[in-house]
């Protein structure tokens, strides 16, 4: 059986999911976020959740086969393989997608970056388009966070203990571009591995659910 992406059986649920309650744990049209705290069996085919919730711990029974959303990271949801991109504007590498055999860096201009197109086009939302944002400015910030912490353990080696100038030299624009360039692809293998990952799991749980009804 097919289990939608992000999501796990009641039965699989581990103390610290953060997952998204609905109908009808709540109630029609009611959705909210809750961390699991606890996990119990109190019938083979029921499994107890204890979670936290405003901020009390509260408790639900659900089927053990009860599909229920996970919160993930919006990156995990953007729809398309993430990889390394020249915008054509600037000519600066980003992680972009690709999209029909062609690495797209603005989702706002065609495959070919001669006409303007809405991001529709790639079936993308505007949740997409910000998830995609947000990660760039992650990426930038630990690129840069990466090279200070370069420094200081070249700097430590050997034997300076003031800042006389060596960051000037080593988080240069050049450098910087060097690395970002360097770990932008590193970056979209991490993100398609955390999806296989999600992927191979729901699998399991999908044959786990289907041995169940036989």
């Amino acid at each position: 059986m097919y289990l939608p992406p992000f999501t796990k059986l009641a039965q699989f649920l581990v103390p610290g999911d953060v997952v998204i309650l609905d109908d009808p744990v709540l109630g029609p049209g009611d959705q909210t976020e809750a961390t699991v705290r606890k996990v119990s069996f109190e019938q083979s085919d029921f499994v107890t959740i204890g979670f936290t919730l405003n901020p009390t711990l509260e408790t639900v029974v659900l089927p053990a086969t009860r599909v229920v959303k996970l919160k993930v990271p919006p990156i995990m949801e953007f729809p398309h393989e993430l990889t390394s991109a020249e915008h054509p504007q600037t000519s600066r590498y980003i992680l972009g997608f690709e999209f029909e055999g062609t690495a797209i860096a603005d989702p706002s201009m065609s495959q070919c970056s001669r006409f303007e197109v809405s991001p529709e086009a790639y079936g993308l939302t505007e949740d997409n388009l910000q998830a995609l944002a947000d990660f760039n400015n992650a990426f930038d910030d630990a690129v840069l966070a990466a090279i200070r912490t370069f420094e200081q353990a070249i700097e430590k080696e050997v034997g300076i203990v003031e800042d006389v100038g060596t960051a000037a030299i080593y988080a240069n624009p050049v450098c910087v571009v060097d690395v970002r360039n360097a770990l932008i692809e590193h970056a979209a293998k991490h993100v398609a591995h955390a999806k296989s990952v999600v992927a191979f799991f729901n699998g399991t749980q999908g044959k786990a659910k289907e041995g169940d009804k036989s």
